[in-house]
């Protein structure tokens, strides 16, 4: 049944390498198969699942010793050489020099990550708490309710402008487009957006992750 934390026990039932890449994942693999046009879903499978690869590096950090084989450490080395140098980043960097911004992520002061990448896990997370030590830190200056208060994201309202116009229509055109034709299954995705339109479900992130792929190949394609 649709309930909080559904994805998370779903998520459960997978082996460590699929369950991972999973976090990072819009959809299901059946569910993106589903959305693909002509013959991609075809090449997509022959390619392999997304997790093969994720397995392989799995493997790669078990060679290196016994300290790697607890599953919440292998998952951040593999966040700390995969998502954070080649996503976000990169994104960070990017688009705050595009707008003429200083911005530096203080946590990666090569001082701080020094001494963070010896913790023991428990001192990084537990199955109650996140960031323990860095929490215990923060709790000697700043506020307790400070220092225990859950991590918060740069959140856009995209879920309510999907809702409205004119974001709704320009998305919509988007996905009606001749780029959008050639990889995707329209009707799939003009369905995904009447639902998410109309309340029934939500299908932020489905419609998004289509929308930037379109305008992102239009860009640098033609």
């Amino acid at each position: 049944p649709g309930m909080h934390g559904r994805r998370f026990l779903l998520r459960g039932a997978h082996p460590l390498a699929e369950r991972y890449i999973r976090l990072e994942y819009n959809f299901t693999w059946e569910e993106a198969l589903g959305l693909l046009a002509g013959d991609l879903a075809a090449e997509a499978t022959s390619a392999g699942a997304p997790w093969e690869a994720t397995s392989a590096l799995f493997a790669e950090l078990k060679r290196d010793g016994a300290e790697w084989l607890d599953e919440a450490t292998l998952m951040q080395t593999a966040d700390i050489l995969t998502w954070m140098q080649q996503d976000i980043l990169l994104k960070a960097d990017k688009m705050s020099m595009a707008a003429s911004l200083e911005l530096r992520v203080p946590f990666l002061d090569r001082e701080v990550f020094a001494c963070a990448r010896t913790l023991p896990r428990k001192m990084r997370v537990t199955r109650r708490e996140t960031k323990p030590a860095l929490r215990r830190a923060a709790a000697r200056t700043l506020p307790s309710v400070t220092a225990a208060m859950p991590k918060k994201g740069f959140l856009t309202p995209l879920s309510q402008w999907l809702r409205e116009e004119p974001w709704a229509g320009q998305v919509r055109e988007a996905l009606h487009s001749a780029t959008a034709r050639q990889f995707f299954r329209v009707k799939a995705l003009d369905a995904l957006l009447d639902e998410h339109q109309n309340g029934t479900r939500s299908h932020m992130k489905r419609i998004w992750s289509a929308y930037c792929f379109v305008l992102w190949h239009e860009a640098y394609f033609g």
